[in-house]
């Protein structure tokens, strides 16, 4: 990456660990699905993210998904109610579009200007959700040590 230089694309601390081992010329591991993206061609080469998106978990809840310029979070309870107050109420909200580039806060659902975009998001994270019930700890399928 050029001095000063700045690449606008999509990366989590997840692709810090593919990124490492690719500078220290390291394969990485078969056994494991890593969620994690070598960021040496979007830093050195200016190419696009190596993600079609990224997902966001709240402890064991998949609870948002981004792709591109959109992020879609789910229906959640959030607390209502005063800060000081003995007694904290949650309410389900949601679910919720942003579009980061023009609120990158995520303060304004903008799900109704888009639809096709919280209807294509809501999938991926359906799909995400299946999938990680499918293979709770990430292992390959056929690998050798995908027994322990």
């Amino acid at each position: 990456l050029p001095a000063g230089g700045i690449r606008r694309r999509m990366a989590l601390g997840i692709d810090v660990f593919p990124t490492a081992l690719a500078l220290a010329g390291v394969a990485l591991p078969v056994e494991r699905v890593i969620d994690g993206r070598d960021m040496l061609p979007m830093l050195r080469d200016d190419a696009p993210s190596a993600h079609e998106a990224l997902y966001f978990y709240w402890v064991n809840t998949l609870g948002a998904v981004r792709s591109g310029r959109f992020k879609y979070h789910i229906r959640r309870p959030v607390p209502v109610g005063y800060a000081l107050a003995p007694l904290m109420l949650q309410m389900p909200v949601g679910p919720w579009l942003f579009d980061l580039p023009e609120d990158s806060d995520e303060s304004y659902d903008v799900s109704d200007r888009h639809p096709d975009a919280m209807g294509r998001l809501a999938e991926l994270l359906r799909l995400r959700v299946e999938g990680d019930a499918r293979n709770p700890r990430g292992f390959v399928s056929g690998a050798a040590d995908s027994t322990l």
